[in-house]
């Protein structure tokens, strides 16, 4: 039997001053089989937010797992359109 997980919901803040914890919790749940990332919470982030998910990416790559994000901000996406990394912050599994 197909078990599904639900996503993982992120906190309200990713920042700086965050983003250690978030993404020891986020690795953690990377290592248990957790694939899907809802950022639907995030309402408060700077580009650190980037730098959390492409680390997420490619741990999830390292150990072969399908990573997607799924709700992602109009900020978050500015924010990546900006850098030029769209590509890495797609809601598609990869």
């Amino acid at each position: 039997m197909l078990t599904v997980k639900k996503p993982y919901i992120l906190p309200e803040e990713v920042t700086l001053h965050t983003v250690g914890t978030v993404l020891a919790a986020a690795l953690l749940a990377l290592e248990s089989g957790q694939n899907i990332f809802d950022f639907s919470a995030v309402c408060v982030l700077d580009s650190t937010v980037l730098a959390f998910v492409l680390a997420c990416r490619r741990a999830a790559e390292r150990s072969q797992i399908a990573f997607q994000c799924i709700n992602l901000s109009a900020n978050l996406h500015a924010l990546a359109d900006l850098y030029g990394v769209t590509s890495f912050i797609s809601t598609e599994v990869v």
